[in-house]
């Protein structure tokens, strides 16, 4: 039996470490999907497991850091949040400049391949990201924050339970 928890063990931070590069490249594969001249009857599925794959890397390096070794304080949730909201817009300017590229490619054979409107759902995907980031963090603050009723003396300067 603990060689079936260890090989878990090992699937889900395979998965964990790759979500990344996942949800990277279901954003390029919808990209190139919406590109072409006749899309598929279903091309908001890509769209929507863009967004859920990014949602869950999200929540996913947040709850990865929360539970590392050396217990989070409150000094590391802005830096936290910080990182991960680069990260996203990281993702979504990434995205945007694939979407440029594909334009200048297919130019020569379309005249206007993209409407403003197409990467709105992309955009939407980040905003509903960088909202979980905040919510997360808030929700971090009062778990991580002091409780009223524990005496001073078990604290430690940085804030920490000793």
């Amino acid at each position: 039996m603990a060689a079936q928890g260890c090989r878990c063990t090992r699937v889900s931070a395979a998965v964990r470490s790759n979500l990344p590069a996942l949800v990277v490249c279901v954003g390029v594969i919808s990209l190139v999907h919406d590109s072409w001249l006749s899309p598929l009857p279903h091309r908001g599925n890509l769209h929507v497991l863009f967004g859920i794959l990014l949602w869950l890397c999200v929540v996913e390096r947040f709850y990865a850091r929360l539970n590392a070794a050396p217990r989070m304080s409150m000094t590391d949730l802005r830096p936290l949040s910080r990182h991960l909201s680069r990260r996203v817009y990281l993702l979504l300017y990434g995205l945007m400049l694939v979407r440029v590229i594909i334009d200048l490619c297919a130019a020569p054979h379309h005249a206007s391949l993209h409407r403003p409107e197409d990467f709105q759902s992309y955009l939407i995907c980040g905003v509903l990201a960088l909202i979980t980031i905040h919510v997360l963090a808030a929700g971090c603050r009062h778990l991580l924050m002091p409780a009223a009723d524990t005496p001073f003396s078990l604290f430690q300067r940085n804030g920490r339970l000793t």
